[in-house]
């Protein structure tokens, strides 16, 4: 009885170690957005595999585009594989469809797949998976967070951990993503997100430019365009937005229209709409 009590225990530290890593995510639409995600996800997984997608469906569930995508693995599958996952005919996009209330995370089982969704997760490390879907924004359905995870051990448990950590997942996209899709300009690049985290530790412009070995002039055009995709009219504005607490858009406080409730190998599929379309 102890050693089961104390293996709840864990797994509910576990938890709470994914959900806190999950809300430090910025809250700003990075190119890896999915991809640090999925990293973080992993460990629910047991390190095997998490595949995170931001994607959009209409009112029958039919799935329209997919707007950013991430898969993370450990020991197991190649970085090829676990690309694969990411694509149409791995139907983890799909997955979620149906998945509303209660019923938003399940465990599917891959002999219950079509046979080229079922090799494709079978060469990524997966024997069977837990999908949990969530609205991104309160009272809206259609654009939502998909988190695909290799099943591990315990299944009520496993349910549970993954419905508590996309629930807190969903809440950090809302924030990062906003409620309509971001056309690909609007997203911040590498050198942005680089700029980005030092503005956040309270660097100046100068010690940015001495720490990047840019000008600071470079540095500077950096900000501007920060400004801009963020939609931040001072440099306050643009920290709190980052941080999460302010809404894309800077629509007040964020929290008020956002849903609630080993070597590691990240792939970042740059997500071309076209190729994902199903």
């Amino acid at each position: 009885m102890q050693g089961a009590s104390r293996e709840v225990h864990e797994r509910m530290a576990l938890v709470a170690r994914v959900v806190e890593r999950l809300c430090q995510l910025p809250a700003a639409p990075s190119a890896d957005w999915c991809q640090r995600a999925a990293a973080e996800l992993l460990p629910l997984g047991g390190d095997t595999l998490a595949c995170v997608m931001v994607a959009t469906h209409d009112a029958a569930g039919r799935p329209e585009s997919v707007e950013d995508a991430g898969a993370a693995g450990g020991v197991r599958g190649s970085r090829e594989a676990l690309g694969r996952v990411l694509g149409p005919e791995a139907g983890a996009w799909t997955l979620a469809m149906g998945l509303e209330g209660p019923e938003r995370v399940r465990r599917v089982e891959l002999s219950s797949l079509p046979l080229e969704a079922r090799e494709r997760w079978r060469a990524a490390g997966a024997e069977a998976l837990l999908v949990v879907s969530e609205a991104l924004w309160a009272g809206e359905s259609a654009r939502r967070v998909t988190a695909t995870l290799a099943s591990p051990g315990d299944e009520g448990l496993g349910l549970a951990a993954a419905q508590a950590a996309v629930s807190a997942l969903a809440r950090r996209v809302g924030l990062a993503f906003g409620r309509k899709p971001l056309h690909p300009s609007s997203r911040l690049t590498a050198r942005e997100m680089e700029v980005l985290e030092r503005l956040l530790l309270g660097w100046s412009i100068k010690k940015i430019a001495e720490d990047m070995g840019r000008s600071p002039h470079t540095v500077h055009d950096h900000v501007k365009s920060l400004h801009t995709k963020l939609g931040a009219t001072s440099r306050g504005a643009l920290v709190a937005r980052a941080l999460g607490h302010l809404a894309p858009g800077g629509e007040g406080a964020a929290a008020e229209g956002v849903a609630t409730p080993g070597g590691l190998r990240a792939v970042v599929k740059p997500v071309s709409l076209a190729s994902l379309r199903v």
